[in-house]
C-alpha cells in the first residue's frame, strides 16, 4: 500500500498521478467535506493549495467545498493534494510568517496573534487537527487495510474524554487559591494552580523582580496530598525585548523550583498567554526542562463560545522550523474563562449561562473524539459565592462521568503514553493486524475493532465499534 500525504513531483510521475491545479481562497473560510462512508465532516484547508478537478480512475476521499478533490483513492494508494504533515503542523502551532504581528486587537503578542481566525462555526467546534488524524487512521486502516487500525486509547483509564483544570493565580492571594481547590475537591476533582508566586508582580517592575504568595505549608501538603499541581506563570507584560521575557521566565522557575519537591514543576502558561516569535518561546522553556505549556488558548468573540481555534485538543510535541520536534509538549487551552466572560477587547462578554453551555458543549465533542479538553479560569475572575464559572465547569464534566485531572497528571500520563506508542510495533497481517506491546510507565489500553466486549465504543466518530483491554507490562 502506498499513502502519499505530500505533493511530490517526483512520485506524482512514477504513480501515475492526475495533474493537480493550484487554488487560491480567502483565508479563513476553506474547508474540506469530508465523507467516509458514514457522515459528512468538514475540515479546514490551508488558504493556498492545490486539488484534483477530475481524477478519473479515483475515488474521491475528501473534496474541497466548492470545488475539487484533495484526498483520493485508487486500489491500494491514497494520495493527498496538500503537505498534510505542515498544514497540521500549522494549524497545531500557528505560521511562523506571522510571528510579533499584533493581529487580534489585543494589546501585547499572545499566540492568538499567529492564528487570529477560526474558519467556519463547525470547524470551530470541533478538534479538526484531531479529525484529520483520525481521518489517516481510516484510509490506513479501513481504506487500505480493509481493517480498523487498533490504537492505544488516547485517556487515562479508558475514560472517553477528560477535564484538565487549570487555574491561573494572576497575583491573587492564598485564601483564594485554598477556596479554588476546596471547590474541585467537592467534585472528586484535581486542578494545577499556574502560580504568580516569584514573577514580577508589577508590569514596571524589572525581569528578574519577585513576590506574591501561594499557598501556606500545610495548605500545599494538603493540595499534594490530593493530588493538585503548581505549574509557572511568569509575568512578561511590558517587556518588549525577547531577552529580557526570557530573563523573567527563568527566574521565576528558579525561585518556584526552590520552594517545590525536586521534579515538581512541570507545567507552564505565560502570564495573560504572552508570546513572542514563532519557535523561541517553545525551545526556551523546553530548554528549561518543562514538561507540557498551556500558551494556545482559544479567542474570538465572533464565534461566541469556547473552541478548538488551534485545530486540535490532544498533546503534540513542538516541531522546529528544521522538523525536530522538541522535548516539551504543546497543549491547546480551547476553553478560556475570561475570553468567554472578561471584558477583554477579545472577550465574548457572555453571560454565565452561555458560557457553562459552550463549555458542556466543547466537553461533548470531547467525547465525541476521545480527547481531552483543557479548561482556564483566572482566580481574580471567579466569584467567590456561587454560580461561578469553574462551578459550572465541574458540574458539567461530573454529569459526564469525566476525570477532572491536573495538568501534571495530565503531562505525565501524555509523555508515558507517547513513549510505549514510540517503542510499539503495529504490522498488517492478511485479514487485520498484529501488535506487540511495550513496557509503560502508567497503565494503557489498546481498541480494537470488534464487539465482544461489554460495553463496545467507538474510537471517534469515524470508527465503527471496539473494545477496549489491557496493553502491555507497566515498568516498574
Amino acid at each position: 500500500a502506498v499513502l502519499l500525504i505530500a505533493p511530490c513531483p517526483a512520485l506524482a510521475v512514477a504513480l501515475d498521478l492526475p495533474t493537480s491545479v493550484p487554488w487560491q481562497l480567502p483565508a479563513p473560510e476553506a474547508q474540506a467535506d469530508l465523507s467516509p462512508g458514514r457522515r459528512a465532516r468538514n475540515l479546514p484547508l490551508p488558504p493556498e493549495g492545490a486539488e484534483w478537478l477530475q481524477p478519473a480512475g479515483w475515488e474521491s476521499l475528501v473534496r474541497r467545498v466548492g470545488g475539487g478533490v484533495v484526498v483520493m483513492q485508487r486500489g491500494r494508494m491514497v494520495a493527498t493534494s496538500i503537505d498534510l504533515v505542515a498544514w497540521l503542523r500549522d494549524l497545531r502551532q500557528g505560521e511562523a510568517d506571522w510571528a510579533n504581528v499584533d493581529r487580534d486587537g489585543r494589546p501585547g503578542l499572545t499566540p492568538n496573534d499567529l492564528r487570529p481566525f477560526p474558519w467556519s462555526g463547525l470547524a470551530w467546534r470541533q478538534p479538526s487537527g484531531d479529525v484529520w488524524t483520525e481521518l489517516l487512521a481510516w484510509v490506513v486502516g479501513e481504506r487500505l487495510q480493509r481493517a480498523p487500525l487498533p490504537r492505544i486509547w488516547p485517556l487515562p483509564d479508558g475514560a472517553r474524554s477528560a477535564l484538565v483544570l487549570t487555574v491561573d493565580q494572576g497575583f491573587a492571594d492564598s485564601d483564594r487559591i485554598e477556596a479554588l481547590l476546596a471547590l474541585a475537591e467537592g467534585a472528586r476533582g484535581e486542578l494545577t494552580v499556574l502560580s504568580t508566586r516569584g514573577t514580577r508582580q508589577v508590569d514596571d517592575a524589572p525581569a528578574d523582580g519577585a513576590g506574591g504568595e501561594l499557598l501556606s505549608l500545610r495548605a500545599m501538603v494538603r493540595a499534594r496530598t490530593w493530588g493538585h499541581g503548581v505549574g509557572a506563570q511568569p509575568n512578561l507584560n511590558g517587556l518588549g525585548d525577547p531577552r529580557l521575557a526570557m530573563q523573567a521566565v527563568e527566574a521565576q522557575r528558579l525561585r518556584l523550583q526552590g520552594e517545590l519537591k525536586p521534579g515538581e514543576l512541570r507545567v507552564v502558561r505565560h502570564h495573560d498567554r504572552r508570546w513572542w516569535g514563532h519557535d523561541a518561546p517553545a525551545e526556551h522553556l523546553a530548554d528549561r526542562g518543562y514538561w507540557m505549556e498551556l500558551d494556545f488558548g482559544s479567542a474570538a468573540a465572533r464565534m461566541r463560545g469556547p473552541g478548538f481555534q488551534f485545530g486540535s485538543a490532544r498533546p503534540a510535541r513542538w516541531q522546529g522550523p528544521t522538523g525536530a520536534l522538541l522535548p516539551i509538549l504543546s497543549q491547546p487551552t480551547p476553553i478560556d474563562g475570561d475570553a468567554l466572560l472578561g471584558d477583554r477587547a477579545d472577550s465574548a462578554g457572555l453571560s454565565l449561562e452561555q458560557a457553562a453551555l459552550g463549555a458542556a458543549n466543547l466537553l461533548d465533542a470531547g467525547i465525541d473524539w476521545a480527547v481531552p479538553v483543557v479548561a482556564q479560569v483566572s482566580a481574580p475572575s471567579i466569584a467567590e459565592a456561587p454560580p461561578n464559572f469553574l462551578d459550572e465547569l465541574l458540574a458539567a464534566a461530573t454529569a459526564r462521568e469525566l476525570p477532572i485531572v491536573s495538568a501534571e497528571r495530565w503531562a505525565t500520563w501524555s509523555w508515558a503514553r507517547l513513549a510505549a506508542a514510540g517503542a510499539t510495533a503495529i504490522a498488517p497481517t492478511g485479514d487485520g493486524w498484529t501488535a506487540s506491546p511495550s513496557p509503560a510507565a502508567v497503565p494503557l489500553l489498546l481498541w480494537s475493532p470488534g464487539e465482544d466486549c461489554d460495553a463496545p465504543r467507538p474510537a471517534s466518530l469515524l470508527t465503527g465499534p471496539g473494545c477496549l483491554g489491557p496493553w502491555g507490562p507497566t515498568a516498574p
